[in-house]
């Protein structure tokens, strides 16, 4: 039986983090945990290239081959971070409990056997020292010499394999190998000196007893290396893009999102019309632009809370959309909603359809972290005198905004519980043009959650949006309703 996904990395700017299951050590240290598998990646020549490698689909095989060469380290430097912010947060005695588990994983256990000794040893040392130790020994272990790398062997992932296994090069290129001689060199040091404590082996050069080079990533070395790998595939748009990863917003770095989904159904007309009108759920209508044609053709989903199915039907005309509003407008349990690229601005409606057929209520749809938001394009999207309010869950909120007062369109923005004193901020130093009414009249107020009914159409929004209860994996589920438009 596979092991329920906590959370992930995947080379992008953000973590994602599942907020339907139970965390075992809580919330915030699954958080700490891809915040530690982000920044190693960030902060590094060997992360950063692997990202883009990735995020651009060049020399997959080999990008998927680098990857495994980091897995060690990465895993090893993530959980005991993760395990000693648990420690400092919730003490010894817990902590011992907890610490029974990872020993009795081996998924786990075989990256973090090695530096185990750490939590049981040096009693006096702190454990924030203990961790900066071991992520120091992470970002040495990557921060290699990427131009000892052949760009040619990029295309040829066998021997790229073979390379990065050599003796020749391991101490040079294999982050394994190099996270290995590290830890081993940190027990020499202490090993071998009877006034040698722990300080004292931060303090040396741990590499150089090590015998590994460092080689801090260095931008212009980095650009040229990119440069000659992938020649015209990489734009100066990609190489602006290159961010590095701070610790003072790595909080803002958080996408909340389900890693099981609802079980999907494809049905015809009349049966996804009846189920509209029996079920609870949300409704949600996918604009997608045809080449030489005027108006757009639509993905038609519903996320189905009370049968847990998401059901959806082949793509639709605008007249067959407005007819579906129609017969929802009145129902208390069905919510409409459309992801901010399905929305017309100018129009203030869906795409493709002419102002004020979006029904009684229309709801955009947004989950990207708060650090990825372009302030200019959502007070767009907001329009004037706009108004929100927060909505706090379990391990996330939800920033829902009424838009324009004439108007029933609102956005709700599911974001990190710590994205809230970000988003307060903005809204003072009018970065973020909308008015927040929290605490002004308690728990109702005259615009945005005018009764219980208002909350109530959140509510159902989050659970179906992060399909709660949600058994099967997740799949790319926007993707499949392309390549039905594209047939």
């Amino acid at each position: 039986m596979s092991e329920t996904i906590l959370g992930q990395y995947n080379h992008r700017n953000y973590t994602e983090l599942n907020p339907c299951v139970e965390h075992i050590l809580g919330f915030e240290c699954t958080t700490v945990h891809e915040f530690a598998h982000l920044s190693l990646v960030r902060s590094t020549s060997y992360g950063l290239l692997l990202s883009i490698l990735s995020q651009n689909g060049l020399f997959l095989e080999s990008a998927t081959l680098l990857q495994k060469a980091m897995l060690h380290v990465q895993e090893a430097v993530a959980v005991f971070i993760e395990y000693s912010f648990f420690l400092k947060v919730q003490g010894v005695d817990k902590f011992k409990e907890a610490k029974k588990n990872i020993l009795s994983r081996s998924s786990y256990f075989k990256y973090i056997k090695d530096i185990q000794f750490l939590w049981d040893e040096f009693e006096d040392v702190e454990i924030d020292e203990k961790m900066r130790l071991v992520y120091w020994m992470g970002l040495l272990s990557l921060s290699i010499d990427i131009e000892r790398i052949p760009v040619e062997l990029y295309s040829q992932p066998r021997k790229l394999e073979k390379y990065i296994s050599d003796n020749r090069y391991i101490d040079q290129i294999n982050p394994t190998h190099r996270f290995k001689e590290l830890r081993r060199a940190f027990k020499r040091i202490i090993d071998n000196g009877d006034e040698i404590d722990f300080y004292s082996a931060l303090d040396q050069n741990l590499f150089e007893e090590a015998f590994i080079e460092v080689h801090p990533y260095n931008q212009d070395v980095f650009k040229s290396y990119l440069s000659e790998l992938c020649g015209d595939n990489i734009t100066q748009e990609i190489l602006s893009k290159i961010t590095r990863a701070s610790d003072k917003d790595f909080h803002l770095r958080t996408k909340i999102v389900p890693f099981n989904m609802f079980e999907e159904e494809l049905v015809v007309a009349h049966k996804f019309e009846w189920i509209l009108k029996q079920d609870v759920g949300v409704l949600f209508i996918h604009p997608f632009e045809i080449i030489g044609q005027k108006d757009p053709i639509y993905g038609i989903s519903f996320f189905n809370l009370k049968d847990k199915k998401n059901y959806f039907i082949k793509p639709e005309t605008k007249r067959y959309v407005a007819s579906l509003i129609r017969l929802t407008k009145n129902r208390e349990n069905i919510i409409t909603a459309v992801l901010p690229q399905g929305f017309d601005i100018g129009e203030r409606t869906i795409k493709g359809l002419n102002r004020g057929k979006s029904g009684s209520k229309l709801f955009i749809y947004r989950d990207i972290p708060y650090i990825d938001l372009n302030k200019d394009k959502i007070n767009m999207l907001f329009g004037e005198k706009a108004k929100c309010r927060i909505l706090s869950y379990d391990n996330f909120i939800c920033m829902v905004t009424k838009t324009n007062l004439d108007e029933d369109v609102y956005v709700a923005h599911i974001l990190s519980n710590e994205a809230r004193s970000e988003i307060q901020s903005d809204i003072e130093l009018n970065i973020l043009k909308v008015e927040l009414v929290d605490g002004k009249i308690g728990k109702y107020d005259s615009i945005v959650f005018k009764n219980e009914q208002d909350i109530y159409e959140i509510d159902i929004l989050v659970n179906a949006t992060l399909q709660y209860g949600g058994k099967k994996p997740f799949s790319a589920y926007l993707k499949q309703l392309k390549e039905q438009v594209k047939q």
